[in-house]
């Protein structure tokens, strides 16, 4: 724990997923010799979030093994199959109570850096908006924060497009954080990733 007052910010990372479209756990794929899961875990333990939990369930013995020794607490989803919701769900039910913004991430952005991260945060510690989000070049992404307000209404999200509907119902009073760079690749697809890696694997 790194504060108690009404700061303490708790970072999600959603890496359950099956990756259907990809064809195998991306949550595995090597990021420059690191399993893509533990570099974003990674990333998040050098930004300036209080508390990290990490959502598993596809793989989840192999990507328990991969976070072996990392900063983050593993939450285990069951449900995993029926969506994105209920990742977040079950990383919203463990975290610390004296949280009072959650970062939410997802393991297949590996592009997010410490920075990005950080400015979100900065900018909420500043704000106290509802949500606080990244633009690259204009359009949002992650990473999102949320006020603790918002809990319930995010407890109540339901199949796969996790929080996407609670963004849209505070777009109005949301403050986004442009980064004024192109956004980091989402890998869903094997070209994705042979791309953002370069072309080298």
């Amino acid at each position: 724990m790194k504060r108690s007052d009404g700061d303490y910010v708790s970072a999600i990372v959603l890496a359950a997923g099956t990756a259907s479209r990809y064809g195998e756990a991306k949550q595995l794929l090597s990021w420059h010799g690191t399993p893509l899961v533990r570099h974003v875990v990674d990333t998040a333990a050098a930004s300036d979030v209080d508390a990290m939990l990490v959502v598993i369930g596809n793989e989840r013995e192999r990507v328990r093994a991969a976070l072996a020794g990392s900063m983050a607490t593993i939450v285990e989803n069951p449900d995993y199959a029926d969506g994105q919701s209920t990742s977040l769900q079950h990383g919203l039910r463990e975290i610390p109570a004296e949280t009072s913004a959650i970062v939410m991430l997802v393991g297949d952005q590996p592009g997010i850096t410490s920075t990005h991260i950080d400015r979100v945060v900065s900018a909420w510690r500043a704000t106290r908006a509802p949500i606080v989000q990244a633009a690259f070049e204009g359009v949002p992404s992650h990473p999102t924060l949320f006020s603790i307000d918002l809990l319930a209404e995010l407890l109540r999200v339901t199949g796969d497009e996790g929080a996407r509907g609670v963004v849209q119902r505070y777009r109005d009073t949301r403050v986004l954080v442009e980064m004024n760079e192109p956004a980091p690749p989402d890998i869903d697809a094997p070209d994705d990733y042979h791309r953002a890696l370069g072309g080298t694997s």
